[in-house]
């Protein structure tokens, strides 16, 4: 295991305690997978993924109908509502910014759900789960 990845143990699990604390119910945002629809304009693609501000995944290289399993990926908790935001890895330019959306605690608990990422001219599916 990682030190990375323990690091992420110990911020979800202070996370959890600070909120049961505060007797807010909290939920965990589990990652499931990703599929590339349609590149953006500027050609292939190498998406990455930030949970509230934070890269918890990529950049992997995309193409259209391609996906990758984003099981992996340490579930993140969260309160209210929390940022799932997509960006392209462009170098020596800056990073494109392919959409965001927000996803809700309120739908914990509701099965596996999906967005779709629109834009640059990009489209992206993103599925993932709520979890109480």
């Amino acid at each position: 295991m990682s030190l990375r990845h323990l690091l992420d143990i110990c911020a979800m699990s202070a996370a959890a305690v600070l909120t049961a604390a505060a007797g807010v119910e909290a939920a965990q945002l589990q990652l499931k997978k990703i599929r590339c629809v349609k590149q953006d304009i500027t050609g292939p693609d190498e998406p990455y993924i930030k949970v509230a501000g934070q890269k918890v995944w990529g950049p992997k290289d995309m193409q259209p109908n391609m996906t990758h399993d984003l099981s992996g990926v340490a579930a993140k908790t969260f309160t209210g509502q929390v940022a799932l935001s997509l960006y392209d890895y462009d170098t020596p330019d800056p990073d494109d910014f392919l959409g965001e959306n927000e996803i809700s605690d309120s739908i914990a608990g509701q099965g596996v759900k999906k967005v779709s990422i629109t834009e640059d001219e990009a489209e992206y599916e993103i599925e993932f789960e709520a979890i109480p």
